[in-house]
């Protein structure tokens, strides 16, 4: 019979036919990272054959994956393929890096990593499947300008007030948005915002976002007052679709130690005291876009040299679908990590939660926004 194999078995059925008929690029490691196997899609989009890379490592300077943000990627703890085979865990949620092509290229590739598993279930290598984003990147690049650009604040310096932000998307473009202006001596409003989901979509809400805190300016101090506002305007928008945002406001007086803050549903954001122990403020509301007749209450949270307030969005806890911290563990960590006169060194504390997460991403967009008030 034709198309049989000598064991019985469709010719076209076996693994390496099948998998050089793909569009997307497959590659398979061994434990220590050898490549085993390359796809023809594979060599089609990143121009490396098979003899070139076949027998040698996926670090050994042929792909130096880079993510978005032009990290290396490549060492043992920023892998991704090195971190799915020492979990075992397969990513959830594809992601954007940029990898060398043969002509020294950088090409986005939007990519999966899985461990491969023996018949004794032992992690024996990994897999990853990588699509070509070429064609999309440009538009993409130039919606992150945009979106970054919308984001972009910076406030004098300040003797009682040191003010940070450090936001990952999970794409190039996300749902997360951040924003602190000086509207005094000493006195400053902030807003965090977490639109629901994240990508392209979130990222168009938090674009009208920036909108309406230009729109509202005459309300920057008064927290309250803005969210309603802001969320007259999002429930007409979003009607029907069932899309909301979290948020938190609050206005800070450097010179009497007074934050006054209103939520809309946000994850309640840290005072962590001098003494490094750790409060929830008390803020609660409805989210944006939910309910159009919402009232936002005001509350005053007393702050003093030392202390820090850390507003974060929920990717900070909610680490992987298996790892989620409390708020008071986001606190401690953040507390071993201040100084007295910057407070929370941010990247660390983001590196430390992706190490947390035991994932190879963060899985949502991650923002961590700090007001410090220098003992």
């Amino acid at each position: 019979m034709q198309g049989k194999s000598e064991g019985g078995t469709a010719d076209w059925l076996r693994g390496d036919s099948i998998l050089n008929s793909l569009n997307d690029g497959v590659y398979v490691t061994d434990r220590e990272r050898r490549i085993l196997l390359w796809n023809d899609a594979a060599e089609r989009i990143m121009g490396w054959t098979r003899d070139d890379v076949v027998g040698r490592t996926c670090y050994d300077s042929i792909l130096c994956h880079e993510d978005k943000e032009g990290r290396r990627l490549c060492g043992n703890d920023t892998c991704p393929m090195h971190r799915s085979i020492l979990t075992g865990n397969s990513s959830t949620v594809p992601y954007i890096v940029f990898a060398q092509s043969k002509d020294n290229r950088r090409v986005p590739v939007q990519v999966t990593v899985a461990p491969v598993h023996d018949e004794a279930g032992e992690v024996v290598g990994g897999v990853e499947v990588f699509r070509d984003l070429s064609g999309l990147m440009g538009d993409l690049n130039l919606a992150r300008t945009i979106q970054q650009s919308a984001m972009e604040w910076s406030v004098p310096p300040s003797d009682r007030i040191r003010l940070e932000a450090l936001s990952v998307a999970h794409d190039q473009v996300g749902g997360d948005f951040h924003r602190v202006e000086e509207i005094g001596t000493d006195r400053h409003v902030l807003l965090v915002a977490d639109v629901m989901g994240h990508g392209a979509a979130a990222a168009l809400y938090t674009m009208q976002i920036r909108s309406l805190w230009e729109e509202h300016r005459g309300l920057l101090d008064q927290p309250g007052k803005l969210l309603r506002a802001f969320n007259s305007r999002i429930c007409v928008l979003t009607q029907g679709t069932g899309h909301f945002a979290t948020a938190f406001c609050a206005l800070i007086d450097g010179e009497s130690g007074t934050v006054r803050c209103a939520s809309a549903g946000h994850n309640p954001p840290l005072v962590i005291r001098g003494d490094d122990t750790v409060e929830e403020t008390e803020c609660r509301g409805f989210p944006l876009g939910f309910m159009a007749d919402a009232v936002y209450e005001e509350h005053t949270v007393t702050v003093a040299p030392g202390d820090t307030l850390l507003v974060y969005t929920d990717g900070a806890v909610e680490l992987s679908e298996t790892v989620t911290l409390t708020e008071q563990d986001l606190g401690l960590i953040a507390a071993k990590l201040r100084s007295n006169s910057d407070g929370i060194l941010l990247d660390r504390l983001s590196a430390t939660l992706l190490n947390r997460s035991n994932a190879l991403s963060f899985p949502d967009d991650m923002t961590l926004l700090q007001a410090h008030f220098p003992a």
